[in-house]
This record gives structure tokens, sequence and C-alpha cells, in this order.
């Protein structure tokens, strides 16, 4: 992976992981590999998760939201999933972060306009027919806040495994 300067070193207690934000793309490393240029961040070391502490099995319920973010859910669902969509599939995440930090200049949202929007979204989202996972979702919730005049903070995450990958062992 070329680095650019929208490249993140996660450093792992067993290996290292490459996001290139311009295009999207990971690659996973050992950590005794060649140095590879961008901003590092240290993940602290976990327990074994293997997915089940960090995604329930059921949602919860969706909750209550006004009418009014309920209806601002469906432009900010059609922006995002026009910017999913329009232009190169290679520039797609890039696209999606660039939107989901459209409101980094208003002011903060509430707790509660969070949760509004996060939840008009997951309401609003069910009736659009196609693929409408977390990166869209989350994207969808920052859009609203945005719309509503207030500021998302988007943030991802990744989650390690204190085991050393067996093709990383090698």
């Amino acid at each position: 992976m070329k680095p650019t300067p929208h490249t993140v070193i996660a450093l792992t207690t067993s290996a290292r992981v490459i996001i290139n934000y311009d295009t999207g793309t990971t690659e996973l490393r050992r950590l005794d590999g060649p140095p590879v240029a961008g901003t590092v961040v240290h993940i602290p070391p976990s327990t074994p998760a293997w997915g089940t502490n960090e995604a329930p099995a059921v949602l919860p319920a969706n909750g209550f939201a006004p009418i009014h973010w309920r209806l601002g859910a469906i432009p900010a669902i059609l922006i995002t999933a026009a910017a999913r969509s329009c232009g190169p599939r290679a520039r797609r995440f890039r696209r999606l972060v660039r939107l989901a930090r459209y409101g980094s200049r208003r002011p903060p949202a509430t707790l509660a306009q969070a949760e509004f929007a996060v939840r008009a979204v997951r309401r609003a989202s069910t009736y659009f027919p196609a693929r409408w996972a977390c990166l869209e979702e989350s994207v969808a919730a920052t859009t609203l806040l945005a719309l509503a005049g207030f500021r998302g903070e988007w943030r991802h995450g990744l989650a390690s495994e204190p085991r050393t990958p067996a093709r990383l062992a090698r």
C-alpha cells in the first residue's frame, strides 16, 4: 500500500493495521516489517472477544425520535446514498469520511440530539432498498446532525484480539 497523507498505522500487540483513508483500503502486516509513513496509533491490549463483546446479537428497540428528526433523516439518507454510489468505487470510503465531517465547524450536538439522529436514521433506513450497514448509518446520522445545524463527531474503531493471526506468525 502506498502511504498518503491520510494513512494511519494502528499498532496492536501482534500486528500493524494500515488504513488508507483516501481509498478505504486496509492492510495487515507483521510488527517486524519495514516502517510505513503515516500517523501511528497505539491500540492497547484487549481480552479475547471474538466479536461478541462489541456487537450484541440483537439490536435493542429503536426508541423514540421526534417527527422532525425522522423527516430530516430522509434527505440525510439520500445524501449519504449518493455519496456512497456516485463516483469511483476506489474513492467511496473517502467520500463517506468527508461527508461525515461535513458539520465539523458547527456547535456540538447534545447527547439527546445525537440519539434522536441515530434513532431517526435507523428507523428511516429500514425502508431503504439497498445495503445499509453501520458505516452508512453512522455517516447518515452525522449528516442529519449537520443538516440540523449541529456537529457530530464521527469515529471508528479497530477490534484487536490478543492472539497472533496464523498468517502473521510465519
